[in-house]
């Protein structure tokens, strides 16, 4: 039996049966079922592997760091070397954040 999530906030729908998974656009149509589970069949993943790439891909493209906030942090914390670092996120946007901090595990400590 195929069972659909949705989450506010979240790009995507999350369908899956007992065992695999896969993400559907949000503007895909979701009522043939045939076409659901053959490519359920085909692409399928384990269910919490797929869950987590789903909100992972999400958090990427709408994660905003407004430096100024984190560079305040730092400040108050007495960090100076990690205020140096804030400076260099690019504040429009998301995904090249995300990347930039992602690159250096160790970002800012």
């Amino acid at each position: 039996m195929i069972q659909i999530e949705k989450w506010q906030g979240i790009n995507g729908t999350l369908v899956h049966d007992d065992q695999k998974a896969i993400v559907v656009d949000d503007d895909q149509d979701l009522s043939d079922q045939k076409v659901l589970q053959a490519r359920l069949a085909s692409d399928g993943q384990p269910i919490d592997k797929t869950r987590q790439a789903m909100i992972k891909k999400t958090v990427k493209q709408q994660l905003k760091i407004e430096p100024i906030k984190l560079s305040g942090w730092f400040n108050r914390h007495q960090d100076s070397h990690n205020v140096k670092k804030v400076e260099q996120l690019v504040s429009d946007k998301p995904t090249h954040q995300y990347k930039q901090i992602k690159k250096r595990i160790n970002f800012f400590w």
